[in-house]
C-alpha cells in the first residue's frame, strides 16, 4: 500500500508532456517497432550514439522517471539500429584479419613437393658458361613479309 501511494504521488507530479513521452517510450520498448534504415544508419555511427547519449542525459535532468525510460529506450534503439543497419552481423559473423591470417597460415602448411625438390637440384648456370656463337645469322628471302 505504501508503494502504491508513492507511485500515485509520483504520477501526480508528472506533467502531461512527460506522461506522453513516457508512454511513447514504453510503446517503443514493448513492441517490436522497426527502425527505418536511414535512422538506423544515423544512430549506428559514433556521432549518432553521442547524440542519443546527450538526449538521455537531458531526459534524466528533465525528469528521473523519463530519464530511466530514456536509458532503456536508448538501449533498445541502439540494438535495433545495429540489426537494421547490419553492423551487428558484421561484428558477429565476419572474422577479423588475425583470425583470417591464422586460417590461411594453417592452410599453407604442407610438405615440400616433388617439383620443389627437382627445382632445387637443378645446377645454376651463368653467362660465363655460354660460348660466343660460331655463326652469324643472315636475313633470308622473306617473300614479301615484314622484317621484325
Amino acid at each position: 500500500m505504501i508503494y502504491m501511494d508513492r507511485l500515485l504521488k509520483l504520477v501526480e507530479k508528472q506533467k502531461n508532456h512527460h506522461m506522453l513521452l513516457s508512454l511513447v517510450m514504453v510503446v517503443f520498448i514493448l513492441f517490436d517497432i522497426s527502425v527505418p534504415n536511414k535512422v538506423a544508419d544515423a544512430v549506428d555511427s559514433i556521432v549518432g550514439r553521442l547524440v542519443v547519449l546527450a538526449v538521455v542525459v537531458y531526459l534524466f535532468m528533465l525528469n528521473p522517471v523519463v530519464g530511466a525510460l530514456g536509458i532503456v529506450s536508448a538501449y533498445v534503439l541502439l540494438k535495433r539500429s545495429e540489426s537494421a543497419s547490419g553492423s551487428f552481423g558484421v561484428q558477429d559473423s565476419l572474422p577479423s584479419e588475425t583470425v583470417k591470417n591464422m586460417h590461411l597460415t594453417a592452410y599453407n602448411q604442407f610438405p615440400e613437393t616433388l617439383e620443389e625438390e627437382m627445382v632445387e637440384k637443378i645446377p645454376p648456370h651463368g653467362q660465363a658458361e655460354l660460348a660466343p656463337p660460331s655463326f652469324k645469322p643472315l636475313i633470308a628471302k622473306n617473300k614479301n613479309a615484314f622484317v621484325v
